[in-house]
């Protein structure tokens, strides 16, 4: 079996279950899962999890994502793009004539982030696009979300361009209403694009459709990035015959029999492997004992 990332370039329409659904088809391989939900109308960078990788998506929570868009000013939306319908009067702007820059100087940095109510976003064990659909009325909790970087050009009258780097979490549809609203004006998303989720970038993804000419294999291994290669930031420790047999039972490894140590930025978190380079599990160091204790095991 395939255990690993595949990076795909999500086409409009699609839901990221579709592609899914899709990459199962095929590959022949029904264990697959995806890292980050993009919405239909968005195009861009999904990651999916093909086989064991599936059990990574805890470690892939927190990565930066980056984005371009265009923002549309004049009127709101009930979801906060152009799928949804118009909510009051539509409003004449010029963006010459409004102070852009400050309106979105206020939301760079940290801050409390309120998710569209058509959005997968849960509400006691449901999306809040459940409760949207049937007019029932929620409490939308707010959540806090960083933008690290936030550039910007006029298109038009009523139409700005931006790009963004964000914390995971961060609904980009809420970011151009919340602008919208401190402009006066309304606004809400024309179209989006992912560029990049942490270290994948567009550059690398493929369309879902490629994957099914088995005659290019290319095309894959272009868009493929095996497990034993994610998390780079980690340690990597590589163990001994005894040290492998420990780890696939869940139990402690000690210091004796790891073979081969190479440090990380994160490097009191460890990717175990075995001599073979098969990646074993993940682990942390035991402070009392100085042992290396397994706490995800995969092999």
């Amino acid at each position: 079996m395939m255990d690993g990332l595949l990076i795909i370039d999500k086409e409009a329409g699609m839901t990221s279950h579709d592609v899914v659904n899709r990459a199962r088809k095929h590959l022949g391989i029904k264990r697959i899962g995806h890292f980050g939900t993009l919405d239909p109308m968005a195009t861009g960078v999904l990651l999916l999890a093909v086989g064991k990788a599936t059990r990574l998506f805890d470690y892939y929570r927190d990565r930066v994502k980056k984005y371009e868009g265009l923002a549309q000013l004049g009127w709101s939306t009930d979801s906060y793009d152009a799928t949804g319908q118009m909510v009051g009067e539509k409003t004449t702007v010029d963006l010459n004539r409004l102070d852009l820059k400050e309106a979105i100087g206020r939301f760079l940095g940290q801050f409390d982030q309120t998710p569209p109510i058509f959005s997968a976003k849960k509400k006691d064990g449901k999306p809040l696009y459940h409760y949207a659909r049937k007019n029932i009325p929620v409490e939308v909790k707010s959540s806090e979300v960083s933008i690290y970087q936030l550039d910007w050009r006029i298109e038009s009258a009523d139409q700005f361009w931006f790009s963004a780097s964000t914390s995971s979490g961060t609904y980009i549809r809420s970011l151009i209403h919340d602008i919208g609203q401190a402009l006066g004006c309304g606004g809400h998303l024309a179209a989006l694009r992912r560029t990049a989720i942490g270290e994948f970038c567009l550059e690398r993804a493929r369309h879902i459709d490629e994957l099914g000419d088995s005659n290019n294999q290319d095309v894959i291994s272009g868009a493929w990035e095996p497990i034993e290669s994610l998390l780079p930031e980690w340690s990597k420790l590589i163990v001994s015959e005894e040290g492998a047999k420990l780890a696939r039972n869940g139990n402690a490894i000690p210091l004796s029999a790891v073979d081969l140590l190479t440090i990380g930025t994160k490097s009191e978190q460890f990717r175990i492997f075995d001599h073979y380079g098969t990646l074993i599990g993940l682990g942390a160091k035991e402070t009392q004992s100085k042992s290396i204790k397994p706490f995800l095991v995969l092999a």
